[in-house]
């Protein structure tokens, strides 16, 4: 149990807090397997787990993402291409 987990985790004290900044634990459950690329170096999995702390790095990471997914507007009434950038 996902709840369980965060608790011991609070209780026991190995991972220490900063009483400054109050940042709770966000938890979802995501049914559906991840994604596998055909020849990729990843084995197909059933379950996969993903944690992402509060704090300054992941903001600038979210904000790198951010900014090479982004197209500019194009002029109205032009095709939209279909561009997603993950590299």
């Amino acid at each position: 149990d996902v709840n369980a987990a965060v608790a011991t985790i609070k209780t026991k004290r190995t991972v220490q807090f900063v009483d400054w900044c109050p940042t709770g634990f966000k938890c979802g459950i995501n049914y559906q397997p991840p994604s596998v690329v055909p020849g990729g170096d990843l084995a197909k999995v059933q379950r996969a787990v993903c944690m992402i702390s509060n704090n300054t790095a992941v903001a600038e990471v979210f904000s790198r993402i951010d900014h090479k997914n982004r197209i500019p507007q194009p002029p109205v009434g032009a095709e939209l291409p279909f561009v997603l950038n993950l590299g």
